[in-house]
């Protein structure tokens, strides 16, 4: 049971960081010192600190990041509030265009018939 609480944390966790709704913050010079040398004597990190990745996939091994405060329910409302309306706006868009898009064929066939008599 506490396996599958710690999974559904995990996966929580990783959804939110998709998301963008964690905070990162950056770790002290000194903190980044002692993590790289954890590392690199096949150490692990700590609970809650985690090197940052680039665009390549690659993680770093002198700069790491702790996540801060979680955002609260109200901030994660609103942010679900603005995406939806992100996504109605790109629905609406594609509506419009393929609704253009079936006129100009309607008038296109009336044309091409017309014409061909």
């Amino acid at each position: 049971m506490r396996d599958q609480k710690n999974s559904v944390k995990k996966t929580i966790m990783s959804k939110r960081a998709e998301y963008g709704l964690t905070r990162d913050v950056p770790c002290s010079e000194q903190e980044n010192k002692t993590y790289s040398e954890m590392l690199k004597n096949g150490e692990t990190l700590p609970e809650g600190v985690f090197p940052y990745s680039y665009t390549d996939g690659t993680k770093s091994d002198s700069a790491f990041y702790v996540l801060g405060d979680e955002p609260t329910d109200a901030e994660i409302s609103e942010f679900l509030k603005y995406k939806e309306l992100e996504l109605l706006s790109t629905i609406k868009n594609c509506v419009v265009f393929f609704t253009v898009m079936a006129i100009i064929g309607i008038i296109a066939g009336i044309i091409i018939g017309l014409g061909i008599h």
